[in-house]
């Protein structure tokens, strides 16, 4: 992840994280660089990206 003190239109949902990449096993299930370019491919996924926003987006 990457992100920034202040919120930006390229972050996710405009927020503060602009770079947002999460990998199981190996396999991207996730990934965010300044646009959606995987979404969520499962609850779990969306699980962790939740955790992950709450403290940095």
């Amino acid at each position: 992840m990457k992100h920034y003190e202040e919120p930006s239109t390229f972050g996710y949902e405009e927020g503060r994280a602009s770079k947002i990449s999460l990998r199981r096993n190996g396999k991207t299930v996730f990934n965010f660089d300044r646009g959606m370019d995987i979404p969520p491919e499962d609850e779990e996924t969306e699980t962790a990206l939740a955790i992950l926003l709450k403290q940095y987006n």
